[in-house]
């Protein structure tokens, strides 16, 4: 945290501007006496021990305006103990203080680059402290010590979309050419050739000479032996003729 106290009754002279001079060092000595005097025992303890610090960072004119930061430890109670500081002024023996110029302010560690976050992290300024988190794209390495130790994210191969997807290679359905049902004519014609081959493989037996001795003539029948159907012939048409021949010889 940071303050700032106006005093009244103390001049300022030129003296108070130069650290090194024996005036100033004379008023620090008197102001940081009044402070412990004024303050309760466990906060002059808590000094003691180095918990709490109070340094002076400027005096300047009006009539003597006192700049000063205090650092404490982490786990103190920040809002308990600027009630204290301001009590310390306010009560003070000493020093007549403008109520309207005293404040205590925030100590903002991140605006003044006073952080230990990591490069690849972020700094977030809290009432007396800060907290450190590491950067969307970055895990944090150290749950006891958040922000300090960031590493990146292993980067994903390939292009990506907006939302982190990956965009994978899309390849078109492949499409094979189906074969075309076959139409009626062509399933008949090879039907009728399946069956011309049966016919063409198996001789057809030949008429008993006697038998067509006693056969009667007819001259619109014409009997001729069969050996093998011509290649022309399907197996329907030399059945019927098959039929008519036997019908020729039993009549």
């Amino acid at each position: 945290m940071n303050g700032s106290v106006r005093i009244k009754n103390v001049k300022y002279t030129a003296g108070l501007s130069n650290a090194s001079s024996e005036e100033y060092h004379k008023f620090t000595q008197l102001f940081f006496g009044e402070v412990r005097k004024s303050l309760p025992l466990n906060r002059l303890q808590e000094m003691d021990l180095g918990l709490i610090k109070m340094l002076i960072t400027s005096i300047t004119n009006g009539s003597i305006v006192v700049d000063f930061d205090l650092l404490t430890a982490k786990d103190l109670a920040i809002h308990s103990l600027s009630t204290a500081f301001q009590d310390v002024f306010k009560n003070s023996s000493y020093f007549t203080v403008d109520n309207n110029g005293f404040s205590i302010r925030d100590y903002d560690e991140c605006e003044r680059k006073e952080d230990d976050c990591s490069p690849d992290a972020s700094c977030h300024n809290t009432y007396g402290s800060y907290r450190c988190s590491c950067n969307e794209g970055f895990a944090d390495l150290d749950s006891e010590r958040p922000g300090r130790n960031c590493e990146a994210f292993p980067l994903s191969h390939g292009p990506t979309t907006a939302h982190g997807k990956h965009v994978g290679s899309t390849a078109s359905p492949v499409t094979r050419p189906h074969a075309s049902a076959p139409t009626e004519n062509s399933s008949a014609a090879k039907t009728k050739a399946k069956e011309d081959a049966m016919f063409s493989s198996t001789a057809m037996p030949r008429a008993s000479t006697a038998s067509v001795s006693n056969a009667r003539s007819s001259p619109h029948v014409t009997i001729s032996p069969l050996t093998k159907a011509s290649h022309g012939m399907s197996i329907k048409d030399a059945v019927r003729v098959f039929c008519e021949t036997e019908k020729i010889v039993i009549a």
